[in-house]
């Protein structure tokens, strides 16, 4: 396939500039998972610390996980805030995707606005839980792939997220 590459250590963006059917068999060959970002009453964003014995231990990122098969991303991630936070969500617009790669494994990551429908969240997959100002968002150690989320979830004092568009159907900001 051919594709221009934007690199970091371990993350990179695609832009395939060959054939569609190419980039479905590479997209086919990769773990998607989904990833929500989840605001309180006041414009905080919910995060998460992954658990220091689990691949990228230590490093906090927005709450998510892997979509399984048959399932789509939305639900995926549905699923995957009621398993480890305990809450129903009603999942909203995609905001942005990353590419994460490191040898043997491939990530393609999809974040999505997403509105608490009920419950508060609890730490249930033992991870740590954190309300942020959007604007403190980079003193939080994340891996790398969420780098250009939290570039535009900061811009502005987070304005510039809130503005962002949402489908019709979607909860407002």
């Amino acid at each position: 396939m051919q594709a221009r590459e934007t690199t970091t250590p371990t993350t990179r963006a695609l832009y395939p500039t060959s054939s569609p059917v190419a980039l479905a068999g590479t997209l086919r060959s990769m773990i998607i998972v989904t990833a929500a970002v989840i605001r309180d009453e006041v414009g905080r964003v919910l995060l998460a610390r992954r658990p220091a014995d689990r691949h990228m231990g230590g490093l906090w990122e927005f709450p998510g996980g892997k979509v399984h098969e048959g399932e789509s991303p939305a639900a995926g991630l549905a699923r995957e805030l009621a398993e480890e936070l305990g809450v129903e969500a009603r999942i909203g617009a995609p905001i942005t995707f990353a590419v994460h790669e490191e040898p043997g494994l491939a990530i393609l990551l999809l974040f999505y606005r997403a509105t608490l429908v009920t419950g508060r969240p609890l730490p249930l997959d033992g991870q740590e839980l954190a309300w942020v100002e959007p604007s403190e968002l980079d003193r939080y150690e994340m891996p790398p792939a969420d780098a250009a989320l939290v570039q535009t979830l900061t811009r502005d004092g987070g304005r510039a997220s809130q503005a962002l568009p949402f489908e019709e159907g979607d909860a407002a900001p």
